[in-house]
């Protein structure tokens, strides 16, 4: 069970627990490589793929609150090494939604265009 009181699968679990230690293993790395760097940004940051399921219209009818659930346990794990998440299910879904995949996991090249979009204009929102 999880504070939002959500009923976590044994696979949900691993795979929080494999997401914490990458964001850990991150920001240990970002601060080392920083003690060399001279007030420079943290140069981490996590981007969030969908799978096709989760913007499936069939499936999201069904439990549109469930499908996203890993990618909203995200932000409870990276906020504590205040890391910045670019989370691209939303973006992937009003823009095509399983149009913009060649197979189950990975993007076609219209997918990879809304998805360069999305990253070009948060690097632009930050100033980078």
């Amino acid at each position: 069970m999880t504070k939002n009181g959500k009923i976590q699968s044994k696979a949900t679990r691993e795979f929080l627990i494999l997401v914490s230690l990458l964001i850990r293993s991150l920001h240990r790395t970002d601060r080392a490589a920083s003690c060399h760097r001279s007030r420079t940004p943290s140069s981490v940051g996590l981007l969030v793929f969908p799978v096709s399921d989760q913007v499936n219209d069939a499936y999201r009818k069904l439990d549109e609150a469930y499908l996203p659930y890993p990618q909203s346990m995200i932000p409870e794990i990276r906020d504590e090494y205040a890391i910045p998440m670019l989370d691209l299910t939303d973006p992937v879904y009003r823009k095509g939604d399983t149009k913009l995949f060649g197979d189950c996991l990975h993007l076609n090249g219209k997918g990879n265009d809304i998805v360069a979009d999305e990253i070009q204009k948060r690097l632009l929102a930050q100033g980078l």
